[in-house]
C-alpha cells in the first residue's frame, strides 16, 4: 500500500519496537494498516542501547534478525561489580545480545513494516484521535505541512510514554531517574558495563568511536538540586564511577536526563484501542529487556486486532489473553527488578538499595512434584494431582484469540493448553478418575497418535500433572 489513505483497518501511532511489530504482524494477516511515526527527534535515539541475546528470537518472527545483526555490533562480553566488590567480566557466547541506536534500528523495523505492506507515514505525528459517530476512530494527522484526517477501525497506541490517548499510569517501582551522556571515544575499552555505587547504579555501553554512559538514581535524593548544570552534575557522578573514571579522557558531546520510573496502566485495553510497548508497561532499565518486551507485547496485540476483526465472537478471549500478558509482564518486572536490587544491597545496605530489593510482591513459587521413573506403570491407575485442575483459558491458535482448556498446577506460572502443538488441556479434560495408564494412552491415540499419546503421559507424569490415584 503506498499515499495517504482515506481510512484503513488499523492504525498505528507510533513506529517504534512495539508498533513496527504490531503493524508488521497485522498486515501481514491481510489488514490495512497505517503507521504514523514522528521520525528520528525522539531524544533517545541519538545514544545507545542493548539488545538482549533473548531479542534475537522475536526480530527472526519480524524478518529483521540478520538484517539487524548485520548492521550493529555483538556484545562481546560485559564487565560487572554489583554483589561483589571486585569486578567481573563475562563473556558472551556466539549469540549474544547486540550494541544498537535507536535511529538505525527503528529504520530497520519501519522497512519491515512497509515490507509487509503497511504504509508507513514519518515524519509525522497524530494531533488528536477520538472516537467517530461510527465507534470508528478518526485521527488528525500533521505531514509536512499537510493536515487530514485518517479513519481506523482499531487504533494502536504505540506512542511510548506519552500515549496518544490519555491514560493514567500507575507506578511499578519507586521513582528512578536517569542521566545520559554521549562520548566522543572510549577510554574503557569495548564493552559493557554495570556497576553499583552506594545510591546510584550506572551502565555503559562502550565502542571504538563512542560510549553511551548513564547513571541511575533516585530523584528524592538531592543530586538534581546540587550545584551547576546537568553537565556538571552529570560528569561529577562519572567520575564517583570506579569502572567509568576512564571517561574523563574522552570529550562529552551529549547530555540528557529522562524519568526511568518503572509505570503500566491498570488496562491496556478499550473499545477498539490497545497499546503497547511502554505505552502499556515501562520496565526497569536494569532489566535491559525493554525493547525485547516491546516487540513481544506488539506481537500480541497483533493476535488481539486480527481477533477483533476476523473473529468478534472471540473478542473476550483476547481481551482476556492480552490482559493476561500484560499482568505477567507487570509481575514479571516487580520480581525482577527486586531480586537485581536484592543482590546490591547486600553489598550496600542503604535505603536506595534495601527499599527496591524489598519490592517483591508475590511469595516464592513452590516446587512442582515431579517423579524418577520416566513414565508410569501400564497398569497404574491415574488421577489428577492435588492442586492440579483444568480450566478454559485464552490461547493462540491459528493467529487468532480462542478459549481452550488449559492444565493450572500450583507454582506453575502460565496454563498449559498444547505441548507442542498437542491439546495437553483437552486431554487432560478426559482423564477418568482411576483410569489405567494404558487405556489412556489408547484413547489418546485415537485423538494424536500413539507416539504423540506417550510423549504427552511422559509429559504429565514427569511434571507432576498426573500421579497414581492411591498417592498422596
Amino acid at each position: 500500500m503506498t499515499g495517504i489513505p482515506d481510512s484503513v483497518d488499523v492504525l498505528v501511532v507510533g513506529g517504534g519496537p512495539a508498533g513496527s511489530a504490531t503493524a508488521a504482524r497485522v498486515a501481514r494477516l491481510g489488514h490495512s494498516v497505517c503507521v504514523v511515526e514522528r521520525g528520528s527527534n525522539v531524544w533517545h535515539r541519538g545514544f545507545a542501547q542493548s539488545l538482549a541475546p533473548g531479542a534475537l528470537s522475536v526480530l527472526e518472527t519480524l524478518g529483521v534478525r540478520d538484517e539487524v545483526k548485520a548492521v550493529f555490533p555483538r556484545s562481546r562480553g560485559v564487565t560487572l561489580l554489583w554483589g561483589e566488590d571486585r569486578p567481573q567480566y563475562r563473556e558472551f557466547a556466539d549469540a549474544g545480545g547486540l550494541e544498537i541506536t535507536r535511529a538505525g534500528f527503528d529504520r530497520i523495523l519501519c522497512s519491515a513494516t512497509q515490507r509487509s505492506g503497511a504504509i508507513l507515514l514519518s515524519p509525522a505525528d497524530v494531533i488528536d484521535v477520538r472516537r467517530a459517530l461510527t465507534r470508528d476512530w478518526l485521527a488528525r494527522v500533521a505531514l509536512n505541512d499537510t493536515r487530514f484526517d485518517i479513519r481506523a477501525r482499531i487504533v494502536v497506541d504505540a506512542a511510548g510514554r506519552r500515549a496518544k490517548v490519555p491514560v493514567e499510569r500507575i507506578r511499578t517501582s519507586l521513582p528512578l531517574i536517569g542521566i545520559l551522556g554521549l562520548w566522543r571515544g572510549s577510554g574503557i575499552g569495548e564493552q559493557s558495563i554495570v556497576e553499583a555505587a552506594a545510591d546510584c547504579w550506572y551502565w555503559a555501553s562502550a565502542r571504538a568511536d563512542s560510549t553511551t554512559a548513564a547513571v541511575f538514581f533516585d530523584p528524592r535524593s538531592g543530586t538534581l538540586s546540587e550545584d551547576g548544570s546537568l553537565l556538571e552534575r552529570y560528569r561529577r557522578l562519572i567520575a564517583n564511577s570506579r569502572l567509568l573514571r576512564g571517561l574523563s579522557d574522552a570529550t562529552l558531546m551529549r547530555v540528557e536526563a529522562h524519568d526511568a520510573t518503572s509505570r503500566h496502566v491498570g488496562d491496556p485495553l478499550e473499545p477498539g484501542l490497545i497499546r503497547v510497548g511502554e505505552c502499556a508497561v515501562s520496565l526497569d532499565p536494569l532489566s535491559s529487556q525493554g525493547i525485547q518486551a516491546a516487540i513481544t507485547s506488539g506481537l500480541q496485540a497483533a493476535i488481539v486486532v486480527n481477533t477483533w476483526l476476523r473473529r468478534p465472537d472471540c473478542a473476550s478471549a483476547a481481551d482476556a489473553f492480552y490482559r493476561n500478558r500484560h499482568a505477567e509482564t507487570i509481575q514479571r518486572s516487580r520480581d525482577d527488578g527486586s531480586r537485581i536490587y536484592a543482590e546490591a544491597a547486600r553489598r550496600y545496605p542503604t535505603p536506595f538499595w534495601q527499599q527496591r530489593g524489598a519490592l517483591q510482591s508475590a511469595p516464592d513459587k513452590p516446587a512442582v512434584e515431579t517423579h524418577g521413573r520416566p513414565i508410569p506403570h501400564p497398569q497404574a491407575r491415574l488421577r489428577l494431582a492435588s492442586g492440579v485442575r483444568v480450566r478454559s483459558t485464552p490461547v493462540v491458535r491459528d493467529d487468532l484469540a480462542v478459549f481452550a482448556p488449559a492444565i493450572v498446577r500450583s507454582g506453575t506460572e502460565r496454563p498449559v493448553a498444547f505441548l507442542e502443538g498437542m491439546p495437553v488441556g483437552e486431554l487432560a479434560e478426559e482423564l477418568v478418575t482411576g483410569a489405567a495408564a494404558t487405556h489412556l494412552v489408547k484413547a489418546w491415540s485415537e485423538r494424536v497418535g500413539e507416539m504423540p499419546a506417550l510423549k504427552v503421559l511422559a509429559w504429565m507424569w514427569q511434571a507432576g500433572v498426573i500421579v497414581e490415584s492411591n498417592a498422596a
